[in-house]
């Protein structure tokens, strides 16, 4: 078999593959997903802003960032299950949205969102690109 082929034939799926964040603040290990790009597409799509009407509004449309983030940590945190209803109901949330406004500062949310992109294949951030861009 070509070894190339065999490679990709031995690596997990993307939706196998794992990651893990400590919460410090709390002691609390998290384990996440990565996302597949037809995850991250209805993401983006979840999150966009339209701005005016027609087809105006396509050419204004914005991502809200924040959005994002909240909306890919809640899909894609594995352990603890925030997204279990009994969970959710017991603590008054009605979703792993809302618990995550409610329980993690931005900055573990941006902690976790940058586990889940590191692991989905998002590794080197703009400014690092533009360095290497540079060279």
């Amino acid at each position: 078999m070509n070894s190339l082929l065999s490679k990709f034939l031995e690596a997990p799926n993307v939706s196998d593959i794992r990651g893990s964040y400590l919460l410090k603040r709390l002691d609390v290990p998290f384990t996440v997903s990565a996302m597949t790009d037809d995850q991250f597409s209805e993401y983006q799509k979840r999150c966009t802003k339209r701005v005016g009407t027609g087809a105006k509004a396509v050419l204004n449309s914005t991502v809200d960032f924040n959005k994002l983030k909240t909306v890919i940590v809640a899909a894609h945190v594995v352990e603890p299950n925030i997204r279990d209803t009994k969970f959710l109901k017991d603590g008054g949330w009605q979703t792993a949205e809302d618990f995550i406004a409610a329980k993690l500062t931005p900055g573990e949310v941006l902690d976790i969102y940058k586990v889940i992109n590191e692991i989905s294949g998002f590794d080197a951030t703009m400014d690092e690109e533009v360095e290497d861009a540079k060279n």
